[in-house]
C-alpha cells in the first residue's frame, strides 16, 4: 500500500511527465532531484505546470546544489520584544544562538520556521492552543530555551531545580544532548539560574475568554474546509462526465463504422450476385453461340446480348471495385479509431477526419473551468486568516500562502490518500479554532 508522501511524488512526477517544455532526460534529471531534495517542491508553482520551463527548475536545483548556509547570527525577531517575550542567551560558542522563551506567543513563533532553519514541532509552541505551555512552564514551573544552529533546532526544557533538563529535537522526539553543543557549560550557568528563576516569576496565569471574531474564525475555518472538499468533488465529478463523454464517442463511433462497414459488405454482395448471374448468363450465350453457328445458323441476336452483358459485366466490376475501396477506407478508419487510446482527448482532436460520433471536447482540461478554485485568502476567509496569524501564531507571508495555494489546488485537482481538506491545512498549521481558558 502507498504511503501519502509515495502518492504526491507519484502525482508531481505525472505532472512533470506531461510537460511538453521539457525533453525526456530534462524530465528524467527533475524527477530525480526531487526525490533527493522533497524540500525543494514548495518552490514550484505547481498549479502552472504546463507552462514550467527547464530553466525554472535548473534555478532551484542550482540553488540546493550549490547554496552556501548562512551566517549564524542574533536579529530582532517580528512579533516580539526582547526581554518581554524572549531573552538572547549570550554564549561562548558561536555556532549556535539560544532563546530563553517568557511566554506562549514567543514559543510559537520562535519554534516556527520564521525563526532558525526549521520548525520545532514540540507541544509548548503548539498553534492550537496553550494548554501544554501552561502545564510545563505555569503549572510545572519549568523553563525552555530554544537552541539552534544553521541546520537543526531543539528545545531546552530546565526543571524548576535548575539542574536537571530534557532536550528534545526539533521533530519533537526526548535526545541525550545537542550534538557539539554542552548545555551544563553554556546553559546551566549561576547567572543564567538566576535569570530563569526571574522568568518564572513572570508567569501568569490569568483567565479569559475569546476574543469576540473568535465564533466567526470557527465558521470560516469550517466553511473554507467545505468550500475545498465541495471543489474537490466537483473536480472528481467533471472529470468522471468528461471520461464518459470521452468513451460514449468512442464507443458510438465503432458502432457507426460497423453499421456503415455491414452497409457495404451487403453492396458488395449484391453486387457479386449479380456478377455471378450474369457470368452465367454469358457461359449459356456462349454455349448458343457455338451452337448456331455450328448449324449455319445466324446468331447476331446472340452476340448482341452477349456484347451487352459484357459492358454491364464492367459496370458490375466497377462498382464492386468502389466498394471494395470504400470498405477497405472504412475499415482502416475504423482501425484507427479502435487504436486512439481510450479517453485519450489529444488523439481524437488531432484526428478529426475521422467519423467522430459526438463533439470532441475543445480542450483535454475543459472540464477544470467549471470548478469553484479555493483561495484561502479571498474576503470569505479573511476573519479566520487574522484569527490565525494574531491567535494561532501562523506566519503567512507571500510565500507561505504561495505554498497553501499550491497545496489545496493540488488537493483539489488529485485528492489524497487518507488525508482530507482538513489535513492539507493543518500541514500549514490552519487548523480549527479551539480557545482553552488560562
Amino acid at each position: 500500500m502507498k504511503t501519502f508522501v509515495e502518492y504526491l511524488t507519484e502525482a508531481k512526477d505525472r505532472f512533470i511527465n506531461k510537460n511538453r517544455n521539457l525533453t525526456d532526460d530534462q524530465k528524467k534529471e527533475i524527477i530525480k532531484f526531487f526525490k533527493t531534495t522533497r524540500q525543494a517542491e514548495r518552490l514550484i508553482d505547481w498549479n502552472n505546470y504546463r507552462k514550467l520551463t527547464y530553466d525554472d527548475f535548473l534555478n532551484i536545483m542550482v540553488k540546493f546544489r550549490s547554496g552556501r548556509k548562512t551566517k549564524l547570527r542574533h536579529k530582532n525577531i517580528s512579533g516580539l520584544k526582547e526581554g518581554v517575550d524572549y531573552i538572547n542567551i549570550v554564549m561562548k560558542t558561536k555556532k549556535f544562538l539560544a532563546y530563553a522563551i517568557m511566554n506562549y506567543e514567543a514559543s510559537k513563533i520562535i519554534a516556527s520556521d520564521r525563526v532558525g532553519p526549521c520548525r520545532g514541532t514540540w507541544c509548548t509552541a503548539h498553534s492550537d492552543s496553550p494548554g501544554h505551555w501552561n502545564e510545563y512552564a505555569i503549572d510545572n514551573n519549568d523553563v525552555f530555551v530554544y537552541v539552534m544552529n544553521t541546520e537543526e533546532k531543539w528545545a531546552v526544557q530546565i526543571d524548576e531545580d535548575n539542574r536537571t533538563y530534557e532536550v528534545w529535537d526539533y521533530h519533537d522526539v526526548p535526545i541525550n544532548d545537542i550534538p557539539g553543543f554542552d548545555v551544563k557549560k553554556e546553559l546551566l550557568t549561576s547567572k543564567l539560574k538566576k535569570m530563569y528563576d526571574e522568568i518564572r516569576e513572570q508567569y501568569e496565569h490569568e483567565e479569559h475568554g475569546p476574543p469576540e471574531e473568535y465564533d466567526d474564525a470557527v465558521q470560516e475555518y469550517r466553511d473554507l474546509v467545505h468550500d475545498i472538499e465541495e471543489a474537490h468533488g466537483e473536480y472528481e465529478e467533471g472529470r468522471d462526465n468528461y471520461y464518459r463523454r470521452i468513451s460514449s464517442i468512442m464507443s458510438d463511433t465503432l458502432e457507426h463504422y460497423d453499421t456503415l462497414l455491414s452497409e457495404v459488405e451487403d453492396e458488395m454482395n449484391d453486387i457479386q450476385e449479380k456478377i455471378d448471374a450474369l457470368e452465367s448468363d454469358m457461359e449459356d450465350l456462349d454455349d448458343d453461340i457455338n451452337d448456331l453457328e455450328e448449324n449455319g445458323e445466324d446468331a447476331g441476336k446472340e452476340k448482341r446480348f452477349l456484347e451487352a452483358n459484357k459492358k454491364h459485366m464492367i459496370t458490375l466490376e466497377k462498382e464492386m471495385k468502389e466498394a471494395e475501396e470504400e470498405y477497405d477506407r472504412l475499415s482502416g478508419e475504423r482501425g484507427e479509431v479502435e487504436a486512439t487510446e481510450e479517453y485519450e482527448f489529444t488523439e481524437m482532436s488531432f484526428n478529426q477526419d475521422l467519423d467522430w460520433q459526438g463533439d470532441v471536447p475543445e480542450s483535454e482540461y475543459e472540464y477544470e473551468e467549471d470548478i469553484n478554485w479555493v483561495d484561502p485568502f479571498s474576503g470569505g476567509y479573511s476573519t479566520y486568516i487574522g484569527f490565525a496569524e494574531n491567535y494561532m501564531g501562523v506566519y503567512l507571508n507571500g510565500k507561505a500562502k504561495e505554498e497553501i495555494r499550491s497545496d489545496v489546488n493540488m488537493y483539489i485537482l488529485e485528492g489524497g490518500y487518507r488525508e482530507d481538506a482538513a489535513d492539507v491545512l493543518s500541514k500549514h498549521e490552519l487548523t480549527e479554532p479551539y480557545w482553552e481558558s488560562y
